[in-house]
């Protein structure tokens, strides 16, 4: 790739956006002008240390970053699902070219181990992931897309191919931006086996824009103990203040793990391999939601986590709502509140990415799909049928607002995680 002529330089402000198919990062670029205006200091900053308290543990880093963002994104109304993987790998790509202060705030708002620790560990995580097998299916895909005229420093763009497996492209956003576009969405459309579709628009290109770099986290298992569809049926999901609506659940009476605490109750229904799993919280009353997320820690969860894994399973009706869920938000307001302000400023520190340039994040857009019915099921549902017994199980009915994740039991990583307040606004 050539560099950018001057002309560029010195006329349009320097843009890259970097989106994800889940979690998605957009970079803009300060004019000179801009940089006076804030009195950014002329020279180059030089990378400042991490917090030596960071977790080294990049899949419990993810998880308290996901709490905490769950907690800000939940301060709102409504259904929530949101990936902490894929927001956390697109932004530590993002981070790879952060210094300064820029790269302090980034490490602790997202609790990243400090140093190369952090691109280690995720390029370790990234490749121990994903799964081809019967019934189950994780595929992890970064890419990156430049403007033709755009140059990047080779050492960032070795980084990123290492670590988090991301290829360039050339595509070119000023001359032929609809094209470009078309590009990113059929790679988009392909990697999540056509769930997301769209990923991006045609004015989300402007003449300032150098780089799009996406990230896409496609997730699909069949329930270990799949639900027969004669068992599906119409009930009252309950809502606060004595309300319910009419939504459609799955039934199915087997063997869970069931945890029982104060306020709450968890179960978890594992997928076919029991390397993966959903863990359901639903509390006591329809009410209990907001007091769960109040106590709900990164800490807490791992602890919650732990006691119901320990669990026997045994003899349970388990009912839960069939669901399709589709998300797509700016994650800027609530990534501000965690302590990522810099980065969205002009006196962003992001040479590492691009020199002479000057980058700053202008939005962070999550995009999200679930699907959970009996389909994705019918594999095992030959081979795996039950037969039930006289003796009355325990119930465990997710027919209230409650919390829930999908977990990778062999490294701990919280892929998903979200909740479901009112099953009629999906």
């Amino acid at each position: 790739m050539l560099s950018p002529n001057s002309r560029s330089f010195c006329t349009f402000a320097k843009q890259l956006r970097i989106f994800a198919l889940i979690a998605a990062v957009v970079i803009s670029g300060c004019s000179a002008r801009q940089i006076v205006q804030e009195q950014v200091p002329e020279e180059q900053p030089t990378p400042a240390p991490v917090a030596s308290e960071a977790p080294a543990n990049i899949s419990d880093g993810q998880r308290d970053f996901g709490v905490d963002l769950y907690r800000k994104i939940g301060a709102k109304p409504g259904n929530v699902f949101l990936s902490p993987t894929s927001i956390s790998t697109a932004l530590g790509m993002v981070y790879a070219g952060a210094e300064g202060e820029t790269a302090v705030e980034m490490a602790q708002a997202l609790h990243y181990p400090p140093g190369a620790d952090l691109h280690q560990g995720m390029g370790a995580l990234l490749r121990r992931l994903p799964i081809e097998k019967e019934g189950r299916i994780i595929r992890i895909a970064n890419a990156l897309w430049v403007q033709r005229d755009f140059e990047l420093r080779s050492d960032y763009l070795d980084l990123v191919r290492r670590q988090y497996g991301g290829e360039a492209s050339a595509v070119d956003f000023i001359g032929a931006p609809s094209e470009a576009i078309a590009t990113i969405n059929r790679w988009a459309d392909e990697k999540t086996a056509g769930r997301i579709k769209g990923l991006q628009a045609r004015k989300i290109i402007t003449v300032d824009t150098r780089l799009i770099l996406t990230n896409s986290i496609y997730f699909k298992g069949d329930w270990l103990r799949p639900f027969r569809a004669s068992g599906t049926s119409q009930r009252p999901f309950l809502l606060p203040g004595g309300r319910s609506v009419p939504a459609t659940f799955m039934r199915q009476r087997s063997n869970f793990r069931v945890l029982t605490q104060p306020g709450f109750r968890a179960l978890e229904a594992p997928y076919k391999g029991e390397e993966l799993s959903m863990l359901l919280f639903v509390p006591e009353r329809p009410e209990g939601l907001a007091e769960f997320e109040a106590n709900l820690t990164g800490d807490r969860l791992d602890g919650w986590i732990d006691a119901l894994m320990a669990e026997q399973p045994g003899d349970v009706e388990f009912v839960m709502p069939k669901l399709q869920l589709t998300t797509k938000a700016s994650l800027v307001p609530e990534l501000q509140a965690l302590g990522m302000r810099r980065a969205f400023t002009n006196a962003a520190q992001l040479g590492g990415i691009a020199k002479p340039a000057r980058l700053r994040l202008s939005d962070v857009i999550h995009q999200t799909f679930l699907l959970k019915d009996e389909k994705g099921t019918e594999a095992a549902a030959v081979t795996t049928g039950i037969a039930e017994i006289v003796s009355m199980p325990r119930q465990f009915h997710a027919d209230r607002p409650f919390f829930f994740l999908i977990r990778d039991n062999r490294s701990g990583t919280i892929l998903f995680m979200g909740r479901i307040s009112d099953p009629a606004t999906l």
